[in-house]
């Protein structure tokens, strides 16, 4: 019967969600390791943390350009300490800073929480194969730009997952959707993060707009997608998302270019020099 939730795409009752999930992850695991042939802990997603809240990260950026001072660096990460979180928040904030607290179910720490289980087959998927690949780097003891090593590992997330789906022959009906929807959403934080670099227009609108399309492209309100995109768009929301975003579809290119081999797309990027000019040269 687990199987039969796995392979068909049956919905369990609440009772059975949390079985049925570990069941699905088991099989994207063999996937990782048999199929991807990554490299990953014993402890991936095998352990579960106590706590039943999220991991939060602070964002900060300029008001005036998509970037954030050299001294913050990318981010700040507070763990499941929301009060201190929101405290930073507001000090960065009052100064003058455009600032975001990102919740995650999801990290590179990879530990299963009730949060996560929650999330729809598709979302829960995507969260798997995109931590594989931080863990699949550190690993291989490979050091690539972050901006690609971001962006990497959503590509993972979709056409891991997709290549899952196609393999067990599961239902696409939902994944096709996430995944046009979620690189549509990428597309809308491109088109909105070029405006404020290029200083076209008035910013609040560049960021009404941005919002309205994340909202059309996500009409279904599922945990998952709440927890991701669901955020007032800022500067510091752009610089959060300008990792996966700006080089998503450059990688996304390069993985059709590669006939749509997985292993290949990621064995490339892992070779990617660690400096950013460097690696940018190369993926150009």
């Amino acid at each position: 019967m687990l199987l039969c939730f796995v392979l068909f795409g049956l919905k369990p009752k609440n009772n059975c969600m949390e079985t049925s999930k570990r069941c699905l992850l088991d099989s994207i695991l063999k996937f990782i390791d048999r199929d991807l042939n990554l490299l990953v802990p014993a402890s991936f997603y095998r352990d579960t943390m106590k706590e039943k809240t999220m991991y939060h990260y602070l964002y900060i950026s300029y008001p005036d350009t998509i970037a954030a001072p050299a001294w913050f660096g990318s981010f700040k990460y507070l763990g499941t300490d929301s009060v201190k979180a929101y405290q930073l928040e507001k000090q960065y904030a009052d100064s003058g800073y455009h600032t975001m607290v990102y919740k995650t179910a999801g990290t590179s720490a990879a530990m299963l929480n009730s949060r996560l289980l929650m999330y729809p087959n598709e979302g829960f998927s995507h969260i798997v194969f995109h931590e594989s690949i931080h863990n699949h780097l550190r690993q291989s003891k490979k050091k690539i730009p972050y901006e690609y090593e971001e962006a990497l590992c959503d590509i993972v997330g979709v056409y891991g997952s997709e290549l899952f789906y196609e393999k067990h022959k599961l239902k696409k009906t939902d994944f096709n959707e996430y995944k046009h929807a979620l690189e549509n959403i990428y597309a809308a934080f491109n088109t909105c993060a070029q405006k404020i670099n290029n200083k076209k227009g008035n910013p609040q609108t560049a960021y009404k707009n941005c919002a309205y399309k994340i909202k059309q492209r996500f009409k279904a309100a599922v945990p998952y997608i709440d927890d991701r995109f669901n955020y007032k768009v800022n500067n510091a929301y752009l610089f959060r998302v300008k990792s996966y975003g700006a080089n998503y579809f450059k990688i996304k290119k390069l993985y059709a270019k590669l006939k749509q081999d997985i292993k290949k797309t990621i064995e490339f990027m892992g070779n990617l020099p660690a400096d950013l000019q460097d690696a940018n040269k190369r993926m150009n």
